[in-house]
């Protein structure tokens, strides 16, 4: 058997097993191979914990690249807002339009809804309550308890078509000495 593991090795499928090619499944026969696989494991999960840290460094670098972008252009929209919004009252009344059409684009106002912002929804629902109780409706949250659930199924076999349990399994780690 070490002869036929032996023959499908050769140094240029090892690049590809490395580094993304087309894998040559055999399994490890010494404790040489056991532990080569093991080292390149471990380097490959260093590769990717390397990845991982260099992206979320980039990534907060991006993130305060836009948000210093649009903190800047925000405050320069706001500034010639200010100053173009007068322009426009007196200019669509004395034209009674509403809008007024230029080159670049168009200057006019529209109604904005009203929104409600509720910063304590409990506080707001009992005052309601004791105050105007008609406004109130009551409602109640389901939640599945999923281990009775689990255990209903262990004993009765049955289980809603939407929900599948998965059982426990083994899954094969490697880890690094410390």
């Amino acid at each position: 058997m070490n002869i036929e593991i032996e023959d499908q090795w050769n140094e240029n499928d090892m690049e590809d097993v490395f580094y993304g090619g087309e894998m040559i499944q055999a399994p490890a026969s010494s404790l040489e191979e056991a532990d080569n696989l093991t080292h390149n494991i471990i380097m490959a999960q260093k590769r990717i914990t390397a990845a991982e840290e260099y992206a979320k460094k980039m990534k907060a670098k991006v993130d305060e690249w836009l948000e210093k972008t649009v903190d800047d252009d925000q405050v320069q929209i706001n500034t010639l807002m200010a100053m173009l919004v007068p322009w426009a009252r007196i200019e669509i009344l004395d034209r009674r339009k509403k809008s007024i059409d230029l080159m670049d684009g168009t200057v006019g106002f529209r109604r904005k809804q009203g929104k409600t912002v509720d910063e304590d929804k409990e506080a707001t629902i009992e005052w309601y309550k004791k105050h105007w109780p008609l406004y109130v409706k009551e409602s109640t949250v389901f939640k599945l308890d999923v281990k009775a659930a689990k255990e209903f199924y262990r004993e009765k076999g049955e289980k809603a078509p939407t929900i599948e349990f998965q059982e426990p399994s083994d899954v094969p780690y490697v880890s690094e000495k410390i």
